[in-house]
């Protein structure tokens, strides 16, 4: 239990941290304060995990729960980028007027609300857990963001997958049987020119671009970032 707290306290000093430092960074920016406002009044009265362990009670009821959580969340995982790290990467990918977003795993939403209320792109949320996916159209609601960033239920290593001009593939917590069916998914969607983020790890595909790595915030700490691209 001690070391649980520790984690736990760490954790917590970490994102204040990073949310000082993105205050420093957006404090002119009113789509820091609306996205902000906007997820904590989009997940009042619940929680990330909670909502995982809603989906699980529904899709496992024979399995219990230890702790409000399945003992290994799997694919499941909650973890998120931060806004800042969410800016940054559309700041990397230099994507066009009209050019859609799709976040294959979106959780609370993160990447997809940034992209539509700080560059006015469209762009597109997909997750297996509809609770993530209707709290994330009420966030949108809230920013008046609705038209250009929309939510989707869809297992994603099933398919098909969304058109999109640039993909963020949440690889970290992936099982390696999922990533390669999700990786199967991808390489039959990508056409030239289409950008592609993966957490953790390179996507394994001979005809794109060699990986360019940078480290960005997210939830739990520092994490890896590989940008590519289909030649």
């Amino acid at each position: 239990m001690p070391s649980l707290l520790y984690v736990a306290l760490e954790n917590m000093v970490w994102i204040s941290t990073q949310t000082a430092r993105e205050w420093g960074r957006y404090w002119a920016a009113p789509w820091w304060y609306k996205l902000r406002g906007a997820l904590a009044w989009a997940w009042l009265g619940s929680s990330p995990n909670l909502a995982i362990a809603r989906y699980w009670r529904r899709t496992h009821p024979d399995e219990p729960l230890r702790g409000g959580l399945p003992e290994d969340c799997g694919d499941l995982t909650y973890g998120e980028l931060l806004p800042g790290a969410a800016c940054q990467l559309l700041e990397w990918a230099q994507l066009k007027a009209g050019e859609r977003v799709v976040d294959l795993g979106c959780g609370r939403g993160i990447l997809p609300l940034v992209a539509a209320s700080a560059y006015a792109l469209p762009a597109l949320g997909v997750d297996i857990i509809g609770e993530y996916v209707d709290r994330g159209e009420r966030a949108a609601k809230l920013m008046g963001v609705e038209k250009l960033c929309q939510f989707q239920v869809l297992d994603f290593c099933q398919g098909p997958l969304p058109s999109g001009a640039l993909y963020f593939i949440p690889a970290t917590c992936l099982s390696e049987e999922s990533y390669r069916a999700l990786v199967a998914q991808l390489g039959a969607v990508s056409a030239p020119g289409q950008k592609f983020f993966s957490l953790s790890r390179p996507l394994p595909f001979k005809k794109w671009s060699a990986p360019q790595v940078r480290e960005i915030p997210c939830t739990w700490g520092p994490a890896r970032v590989y940008y590519q691209y289909r030649l």
